[in-house]
């Protein structure tokens, strides 16, 4: 009867071990950008077992932090073909993101470290609201879409001026900031 215990230990040992290692060889591919790894792995499991909301405020993490690398950055004579002047205003490229991200410019400090040449936050309110009940995006699969019905959860204008206030720059990268009005005005 001692054998059992210690034979219960050893698979727990073997599984602590396993998952660990696991967990840190898909560590490791996810920060070297391994585009295989994220294609065939990562994204699928995500996709399965990841609230949406959840995987977009991970994301948001990640982004912020820049924990994600860039692969490929563009050479000198790339960003110089791809600079693009629209309303008299200089993109570095013509490659951004839409507002709907990073809706408290918790992420576009990220977002400049990756090479866009513009980024929108918000959308964002006056004040704060909490945007629509959960659940509120929803995945098409078989499209490989989403639905987003979040209703302009966000923390406020406020918020978002002193985020964006504290940036030195964000050059070569415009940001924009997309705004709407509250529920209830």
């Amino acid at each position: 009867m001692s054998c059992k215990p210690r034979q219960m230990n050893k698979f727990v040992s073997f599984l602590g071990i396993t998952l660990g290692g696991t967990m840190t060889f898909g560590a490791i591919l996810a920060y070297r950008g391994d585009e295989t790894f994220y294609s065939k792995a990562l994204m699928p499991l995500v996709s399965k077992y990841v609230d949406p909301e959840l995987a977009h405020e991970a994301c948001i993490f990640f982004t912020k932090h820049k924990l994600i690398r860039c692969q490929n950055r563009l050479t000198a004579s790339q960003e110089q073909m791809l600079k693009t002047n629209v309303f008299e205003m200089t993109f570095a490229n013509p490659i951004g993101v839409a507002a709907g991200f990073d809706k408290n410019s918790q992420a576009v400090f990220g977002l400049n470290h990756y090479g866009l040449g513009f980024a929108e936050v918000g959308t964002v309110t006056p004040r704060p609201q909490d945007g629509n009940p959960k659940k509120r995006i929803f995945r098409i699969p078989q499209d490989k879409a989403l639905i987003n019905r979040c209703g302009f959860n966000n923390k406020g204008l406020d918020f978002v001026t002193d985020t964006l206030s504290k940036a030195k720059s964000f050059k070569p990268m415009l940001v924009g900031l997309n705004l709407e009005k509250n529920k209830d005005t």
